[in-house]
């Protein structure tokens, strides 16, 4: 080797080779997946005593702000096809204001 930059390089292949082998034999598999569901369990666990902290801090849990941004864009919705509908009715008033119109100018 001529320099620490080699070695290192060196080591980091020889480490990265071992980890693919392990990684890919049913053992290394399968403590990926035991380390996969261990972290879910205590994200489930977390989500719990979190809930549990926020709701005695009166904070809003992430259901409830969930349900909040929901029932905003209902809203949301809810207003634009409302004010489509109300452009057009203002649209069917101003034709019947032009026919309007046109019949008392007629008499």
């Amino acid at each position: 080797f001529k320099s620490a930059k080699e070695i290192y390089d060196f080591a980091v292949n020889i480490l990265e080779q071992k980890y693919d082998t392990y990684i890919k034999s049913p053992e290394g598999v399968q403590n990926v997946v035991d380390v996969v569901e261990k972290y879910l369990d205590y994200k489930k666990k977390q989500n719990i005593a979190r809930d549990i902290w926020f709701r005695s801090l009166s904070i809003p849990t992430r259901k409830e702000m969930e349900d909040v941004y929901k029932g905003i864009y209902d809203l949301k919705k809810k207003t634009r096809k409302q004010d489509a509908l109300i452009r057009e009715q203002k649209k069917m008033i101003k034709a019947l204001k032009r026919k309007l119109q046109n019949v008392e100018s007629t008499l």
